[in-house]
C-alpha cells in the first residue's frame, strides 16, 4: 500500500508539472487552436477526414505532390502497392444504399485508389462507433470492384478493434491517432519544413489532436516521465494493481456521480430512481427524476438503450407510466418553449438531446459514453453535474415544463 501511495504521489507531481507547463504555453499563445475556435475540433467529416485526405492527395493544394502519401504508406501500410503519383483520393465516397442485410452500401470516409487497381480504404472514427457490418460492406465493395491489392484501415483515437473483420489480418489494419497518425504528422511537419503555411497548419492539427477533447495527451517530456515512473521496477506492481482494478475504479466514479445527482435532485424537490445496472453500463438503463406533486405522468430521464451504440446516453422529458404514452397534439407542444433538438418520439414526445459536453454542442464532447476517460473526469470534477443542474433541471423548473405538459396530457 505504501508503494501505491508513493506512485500516486509521483504521478500527482508530474500532473502538477504538466498543468504548470500548459499554463505557460497558454500565456505564450502556444495552445491556440483554430479548429476549436471554429467548432470543428471533433468533426470526423468536416475536419479529420478532409484534412488527412488533403495531405494524402498528390494533387492537393499543399503542392508537395505525393510526399505526404509516400510517408503515410511507409509508416502505416508499408506493404501497399499503391502508385502514389497516380492515386485518386475521395472523401465520403458513396458506394450505394445500405441493403437490407447490411452487406453492401454506405459511404467510405477516405478512399485512395490508383490506376492499377490498388486501394486503401480508411474508416475514420473519432466519437462514433462502428456501423452495422461497416467494414464487411467495405470489404465486399473492394472485392466486387476487383482491387488487385487493398487495405482497410480502421482509424480510431486509440487503435480500437472493429466488431467485423477483426480476424482478417490480410486486409484489415487497426491504426490509431495517438500512435500512427501523430507519428506520420510529425514526419509531415519535417517534409514541409521550408513551407511555413503548410507546416504550421499541420502543427495546428497536431495540437487539436492532442487536446483534451480528443487524445488528452501530455507534453512529450511529462508523458515519458509518467510512463517511466509507472513502469519502473519499484512501482510496476502498484501500476498493474490499478490496471487490474480499472473497471471497478471507473464504476465507483459513476456510482459517486449518480449519488451526487441523487442529492442534487432531492435538493430541488424531486424524487430520484435509477436502474440497478446503470453503473455497469448494461443495456436499457435509466435515471428518472420526477415530482408527483406537479406531474404524475412526466419526468426527466437520463439514460440509454445501448452504451456506445447510437451515441449512448441522452436526456429529455419522458412519459413515466407503464401504459402507452399519452397522445399530445403537435399544436399543443408548439406552445411550449423548445429546449431539445432531437426528434420527438412516443416516449419523448417533447424531444430529447444527447449528452455531449459542457457546451452542449454536437461533436464537442463525449458524455454520451460513460466509460470515456474525459466523461469520467468531468463526472469527478463536477462539470457534468453542473451542466445537468443549470442546463437541464433549472431550465425545466424555470419554464414549468413538467406542469405544463401535465396540463395538456390527454386533452
Amino acid at each position: 500500500m505504501d508503494k501505491l501511495k508513493e506512485l500516486l504521489t509521483q504521478i500527482r507531481f508530474i500532473q502538477t508539472k504538466e498543468r504548470t507547463m500548459q499554463k505557460e504555453k497558454r500565456k505564450r499563445g502556444e495552445n491556440f487552436n483554430i479548429f476549436q475556435v471554429l467548432k470543428l475540433s471533433k468533426s470526423e467529416t468536416r475536419l479529420h477526414s478532409a484534412f488527412i485526405a488533403e495531405l494524402l492527395n498528390a494533387e492537393g493544394s499543399h503542392g508537395l505532390k505525393d510526399a505526404f502519401l509516400k510517408a503515410f504508406i511507409s509508416e502505416i501500410a508499408p506493404k501497399s502497392k499503391l502508385n502514389t503519383l497516380h492515386t485518386e483520393v475521395r472523401v465520403e465516397y458513396f458506394i450505394g444504399a445500405v441493403n437490407q442485410n447490411a452487406t453492401q452500401g454506405g459511404r467510405i470516409d477516405i478512399l485512395l485508389r490508383d490506376n492499377q487497381k490498388h486501394a486503401i480504404i480508411i474508416e475514420n472514427k473519432i466519437d462514433a462507433g462502428e456501423g452495422t457490418n461497416q467494414l464487411t460492406r467495405y470489404n465486399n465493395f473492394a472485392q466486387e470492384t476487383g482491387f488487385a491489392d487493398y487495405y482497410l484501415l480502421y482509424l480510431t483515437p486509440e487503435g480500437s478493434q472493429p466488431t467485423t473483420l477483426n480476424d482478417d489480418q490480410e486486409h484489415c489494419l487497426c491504426i490509431s491517432y495517438r500512435e500512427d497518425i501523430i507519428r506520420w504528422l510529425n514526419i509531415c511537419v519535417g517534409i514541409a519544413a521550408c513551407y511555413p503555411l503548410i507546416r504550421e497548419s499541420i502543427r495546428q492539427y497536431i495540437i487539436n489532436l492532442k487536446s483534451k477533447e480528443i487524445l488528452n495527451m501530455m507534453d512529450t517530456e511529462n508523458e515519458n516521465k509518467l510512463i517511466e515512473t509507472a513502469t519502473s521496477p519499484e512501482y510496476i506492481e502498484s501500476t498493474l494493481t490499478i490496471m487490474e482494478n480499472s473497471w471497478n475504479i471507473q464504476k465507483a466514479i459513476r456510482q459517486r456521480f449518480v449519488e451526487q445527482l441523487r442529492e442534487l435532485a432531492s435538493s430541488k424537490g424531486f424524487k430520484f430512481c435509477c436502474d440497478k445496472d446503470l453503473c455497469d453500463l448494461k443495456d436499457q438503463q435509466w435515471i428518472e427524476i420526477s415530482n408527483p406533486s406537479i406531474s404524475t405522468h412526466w419526468g426527466i430521464c437520463i439514460g440509454w438503450e445501448k452504451q456506445n451504440r447510437s451515441k449512448g446516453a441522452y436526456y429529455g422529458i419522458s412519459w413515466l407510466m407503464d401504459k402507452d404514452p399519452a397522445c399530445i397534439s403537435e399544436k399543443m407542444l408548439c406552445q411550449l418553449p423548445h429546449i431539445f433538438k432531437k426528434e420527438q418520439d412516443n416516449w419523448f414526445p417533447y424531444g430529447w438531446e444527447y449528452l455531449y459536453g459542457k457546451d452542449g454542442i454536437e461533436h464537442n464532447g463525449s458524455w454520451w459514453s460513460w466509460n470515456d476517460i474525459n466523461t469520467l473526469r468531468d463526472m469527478s470534477n463536477g462539470t457534468m453535474l453542473q451542466f445537468i443542474e443549470k442546463k437541464v433541471l433549472d431550465v425545466i423548473i424555470e419554464q414549468h415544463l413538467l406542469e405544463r405538459l401535465e396540463e395538456i396530457t390527454n386533452k
